[in-house]
């Protein structure tokens, strides 16, 4: 067995809602740039508040989007934007990281590869999937690791970096943890938008503050083409959102369970996105980035869709709320409908 002296300095941040430029980042109120850890989850709470009708049906509307884009083709699914294109696909990559003042770090803090504080390791035995790091355990399969915008070794106030299109604009100090595994899992753990962290440090910022690269799904990527084998890039087969504390994806989850009758428990309750709850639930906050990583991968990874979620209470210290996503190659892409 490898043995690893570890620097032990991370831990958890949540995410809450905040105003949205894209509609698949996930916001979090989190740690400073310090390399302190962020806060424990969430217990999930099951009289907390319902999403409101508007709300709901908003997210409905948004999810049945989203299942036509993941099923049409690349130009089809484009055409569907608010701002028809000719591609869906996206131009950011792991090698766009540093040009947008980004930098991928691994490994990161013991927390983030200890799944069993995170309440996700039965759901992944139970799966037949790894539930240990690769650099913790010979058996393990999964790669933790962290992008931020900035260098993680500086005070993040005053880093500038300078972008493709020749503007300087501030580091914004954003971080993304996340892990992934040959086994076909990405599973997000704590995502500190661009914008949330920029307007935390200066309320008065603009958008043209930003990095063009912010979404969350092109961070799902460029971790996915880094650190998985290019013979395992087209095999996502589920998407993992953990400790889940934004609000309006709490309200989702205590709709939709109300509606099919359930509560949130550890053996989990499937939705098929067939249903107005499962398409609630994909267009959430914690749900749409993983939507938007397989509309604008097609070329990459071929034609798939998210088929159904499992809502579950991660049986972790906190016992938050979890979401599991079900991933199912398609054929063909399906005909659009007019």
């Amino acid at each position: 067995m490898r043995v690893y002296l570890l620097v032990f300095a991370a831990a958890l941040s949540g995410l809450s809602d905040a105003t949205q430029i894209h509609s698949d980042l996930a916001y979090s109120s989190s740690n400073e740039f310090n390399g302190s850890l962020p806060a424990l989850q969430r217990r999930w709470d099951a009289k907390g508040k319902l999403a409101a009708d508007d709300d709901w049906n908003r997210y409905v509307r948004k999810g049945s989007k989203l299942i036509a884009q993941m099923s049409y083709s690349d130009f089809d699914a484009a055409q569907m934007f608010d701002e028809p294109k000719t591609t869906a696909q996206s131009p950011y990559g792991y090698n766009s990281l540093t040009k947008w003042g980004y930098n991928l770090y691994e490994p990161v803090g013991v927390r983030f590869c200890d799944f069993g504080y995170w309440g996700i390791s039965n759901y992944l035995m139970n799966n037949g999937k790894s539930h240990q790091c690769q650099w913790l355990s010979e058996e393990g399969t999964w790669r933790a690791a962290v992008i931020m915008h900035g260098d993680r070794k500086k005070e993040i106030e005053g880093q500038e970096y300078k972008g493709p299109d020749g503007k300087t604009r501030p580091a914004t100090g954003a971080a993304f943890y996340m892990a992934v595994t040959p086994e076909g899992g990405i599973m997000t753990q704590s995502r500190k938008s661009p914008w949330e962290s920029l307007r935390k440090k200066h309320p008065d910022a603009s958008q043209a503050s930003l990095p063009k690269m912010q979404r969350s799904s092109d961070m799902m990527w460029a971790m996915w083409e880094r650190l998985i084998p290019p013979s395992h890039l087209n095999q996502v087969s589920f998407f993992i959102s953990v400790g889940i504390v934004n609000r309006i994806t709490l309200s989702l989850m205590r709709r939709a369970l109300e509606k099919v009758g359930e509560e949130l428990s550890g053996n989990g309750v499937h939705i098929s996105t067939d249903t107005d709850e499962g398409k609630a639930l994909l267009s959430s906050p914690n749900g749409a980035g993983f939507a938007y990583f397989l509309i604008e991968r097609k070329a990459q990874i071929g034609i798939k869709s998210i088929k159904s979620i499992q809502l579950m209470k991660c049986e972790g210290v906190t016992e938050s709320a979890c979401m599991a996503f079900h991933v199912e190659n398609l054929r063909a892409p399906a005909p659009p409908k007019h």
